[in-house]
């Protein structure tokens, strides 16, 4: 999830042509490669094409790409800057070291690159080369937000909500969600169901808790799989079918969630299935699983008693 910075606002990487002069064709293929593993942005991993194109660059020809970045970053070229702490932060090309990833970080923040503003928002958060400050942390993901990182309204969203960084403020939390979730931001469409649901800073309305989650859902986000599922099971902005609900909760079961298994066991036709559910959802640590499965084999009902 990046959001693009305006073109009156970016200084220009070297051009291509005067990489091969200097270094060579292939040198230059290499930092274009760093270009494009660096432009995504944010705590995304990057998807299948950028694995495989950065998959396939030594780490010597990643230093020689991010020489020359540094090269352009000195000489105050704003998207160089965002790329030497991107490779400083990530240890792409250089050893990760925070203080200095914070230091070309800042440059380009300064000049309202919201990648780097949003990277030392996250710097902020997490204590990376530095004392953990929300507040820092909520002014530099503000100012990245507002130029529209997609990453950042949501997190800002999460930060109101929660009273983190700044005064809980649910309703200005939903406003950034909304700006997020219209942009196609999972996660945010996900807390926008939940905030309808228990009409948290809005007026309830489970219909629309019903939208947002299918909204989040077609982008394989897994509670709102789950959140569907007990819709459907409770009859709550929907009406109540047990075939979906089913259906849903399997979604989460198969990738995993314990939560999902043991609710299928509860809702399984037969004992056999229920135990299966169960003991998935029992080896991950789920206490109502195992205590289930402890009275099921303490009474021997349709097992041997143990």
């Amino acid at each position: 999830f990046t959001s693009k910075t305006t073109s009156h606002l970016m200084a220009t990487l070297p051009d291509k042509h005067d990489i091969v002069s200097e270094h060579g064709e292939a040198s230059s293929n290499t930092y274009q490669v760093l270009q494009k593993y660096m432009k995504q942005g944010d705590e995304q991993p990057p998807d299948e094409a950028h694995l495989e194109l950065a998959g396939n660059v030594e780490q010597e020809d990643f230093e020689t790409a991010f020489k020359m970045c540094l090269e352009a970053a000195e000489q105050g070229h704003i998207e160089a800057q965002y790329c030497a702490g991107y490779c400083y932060y990530k240890g792409k090309g250089a050893e990760q070291n925070y203080k200095k990833a914070y230091k070309w970080f800042k440059k380009a923040a300064i000049k309202r690159h919201s990648n780097a503003q949003f990277f030392i928002g996250m710097m902020c958060l997490k204590g990376h080369g530095m004392e953990i400050s929300q507040q820092k942390a909520f002014e530099w993901l503000t100012k990245s937000a507002e130029q529209g990182h997609i990453e950042a309204q949501w997190i800002i969203g999460t930060m109101y909500a929660e009273g983190k960084g700044v005064e809980q403020n649910v309703h200005k939390g939903y406003q950034w969600y909304i700006k997020a979730a219209e942009r196609g931001h999972s996660e945010a469409q996900f807390r926008l169901g939940v905030i309808y649901a228990k009409g948290q800073g809005v007026k309830k309305n489970e219909q629309k808790a019903i939208e947002w989650y299918l909204k989040a859902s077609s982008q394989d986000h897994l509670f709102s799989y789950i959140s569907l599922g007990f819709c459907y099971m409770k009859g709550e902005g929907v009406e109540q079918n047990h075939q979906k609900a089913s259906e849903w909760l399997m979604k989460a079961a198969v990738r995993g969630n314990a939560e999902a298994q043991y609710t299928l066991g509860t809702m399984a036709q037969n004992q056999q299935t229920a135990i299966e559910w169960f003991m998935k959802a029992a080896t991950q640590g789920h206490d109502e699983a195992q205590y289930t499965l402890g009275v099921i084999y303490a009474v021997g009902e349709g097992v041997e008693k143990k």
